[in-house]
């Protein structure tokens, strides 16, 4: 008879046992459901930016911005409008495929892309508070991303860093399809030297 009180404390426990393992199990498909409702979620949101972007590029300076830095929605939207590059995340305004395709479709866009990507060198303040390294940062994404600006539009030329500016293809560029970029060169700061009226 002692076995038959041993028996049903040991199955006490393990119903108990059970009823915790059950327990768990909800909380983990609960969880799960969750996740992949948020995961759902996520795809009509994107579905939608891509719907508004397609309608009006423009646009997607109404999306949330966790959309508005969505590498493929931004340049969905840069390819048919670059303007919209000014509604885009910081860190794809220093992309330079996306600024890329931003500047190929309107050369004045550039003026919305990261100073790295018009030319400008990294500072030392960057480095403490700006976007950080540059990956993407070179003289020669910024020489590419300007040429291709020029010629889409030669007033992008002001855009530009005081040393691209100063590139002779660039501003051969430049006044081959608007003499007036000349006003945007940078001068060469010469010595005074002792010419005169003497």
């Amino acid at each position: 008879m002692d076995q038959g009180v041993g028996d049903d404390a040991s199955s006490n426990n393990s119903s108990e046992a059970d009823l915790d393992l059950d327990d768990n199990f909800a909380e983990l498909l609960k969880a799960a459901k969750k996740k992949e409702r948020d995961k759902l979620k996520l795809v009509r949101e994107r579905a939608r930016g891509f719907e508004l972007v397609e309608g009006d590029p423009m646009q997607l300076r109404r999306l949330p911005p966790e959309l508005r830095g969505d590498k493929d929605i931004v340049l969905a939207a840069v390819k048919r409008r670059g303007a919209a590059l000014k509604f885009a995340r910081e860190h794809l305004r220093n992309e330079s495929k996306i600024v890329l395709a931003a500047v190929a479709q309107d050369g004045l866009a550039w003026r919305y892309a990261s100073a790295t990507l018009r030319g400008h060198r990294p500072t030392e303040l960057d480095d403490l508070g700006g976007l950080g390294p540059n990956p993407d940062y070179g003289v020669e994404a910024a020489r590419k991303i300007a040429a291709v600006a020029v010629r889409q539009n030669p007033s992008a030329f002001k855009f530009a860093s005081a040393e691209l500016r100063s590139e002779r293809s660039l501003v051969a560029s430049a006044v081959k399809r608007d003499w007036r970029a000349l006003k945007r060169v940078p001068r060469p700061k010469f010595e005074k030297v002792g010419v005169g009226c003497d």
